[in-house]
């Protein structure tokens, strides 16, 4: 696969997939002088304000957040589920995994994990027919109101599978055990 994903450039194309739906969302979102320029005022908001809280729900902030922040972290968590699969951990099962981002934020993690499993899907149907049927179900656990509209607002854009929502806005009230009887 680490050819073939060379070959692709896949990871790369995913990456600039990302960015120019970030562009659009933005280019939309931003739709007048003001809006620019409260825009502008939130990428200092969101670069050094962005562990206080009620900070996501001022205007822009979490569209300058994702500005900020978005591709990179993308870049990173694709990266790290790649240095899985080369080393033979990336996670696998017979009906997909699942997958829970704590904190998402503006959800480059499920992002990622979507679409490097896609690739991985698209690999199995051309080469390798047992990772044909992989595929990532993607919950997240946010608190902030502001991140949960953008992540909402931009998968619905994009068309993404979500997230749309959080599965819990707080950790602490989650049962995973639970969760995971009720699933299986």
């Amino acid at each position: 696969m680490t050819a073939w994903l060379a070959k692709t450039t896949a990871r790369r194309e995913a990456l600039e997939s990302l960015g120019n739906q970030l562009l659009s969302f933005l280019t939309a979102r931003i739709k007048s002088p003001d809006d620019a320029l409260s825009f502008r005022d939130a990428l200092p908001i969101a670069l050094s304000h962005c562990s206080e809280s009620g900070v996501f729900e001022k205007a822009f902030v979490p569209e300058a957040y994702a500005h900020l922040h978005m591709l990179r972290r993308y870049w990173r968590v694709w990266s790290s589920l790649d240095a899985l699969r080369q080393e033979a951990l990336l996670p696998l099962g017979v009906h997909g995994v699942n997958s829970l981002d704590i904190g998402s934020g503006p959800a480059m993690g499920p992002y990622a994990i979507q679409d490097y499993y896609a690739k991985l899907a698209e690999y199995g149907r051309s080469q390798c027919r047992r990772l044909a049927a992989q595929s990532a179900t993607t919950d997240v656990v946010e608190a902030s109101p502001g991140m949960i509209r953008f992540f909402h607002h931009f998968s619905e854009f994009t068309r993404r599978p979500g997230p749309f929502g959080p599965m819990s806005p707080e950790f602490s009230h989650l049962d995973l055990q639970e969760l995971r009887r009720v699933q299986y």
